[in-house]
């Protein structure tokens, strides 16, 4: 029974990195994207810190 109680068990994570930094190119003026995180979710919720258990003997 011990699969079942790992059921529910799942990751929480955060939200995904929204910055995102635009420069422009001095050169020939095109916007160059400069943010190797953007979209990324580097981090997750804290976990579960309690767990209940329930056993009924017939």
């Amino acid at each position: 029974m011990t699969p079942l109680l790992n059921l529910l068990n799942n990751v929480n994570l955060n939200n995904p990195n929204t910055s995102l930094n635009v420069t422009v190119d001095p050169q020939n003026g095109e916007a160059v994207f400069n943010s190797p995180n953007f979209g990324l979710i580097t981090s997750a919720k804290a976990a579960r810190f309690i767990q209940l258990v329930a056993r009924i003997d017939f």
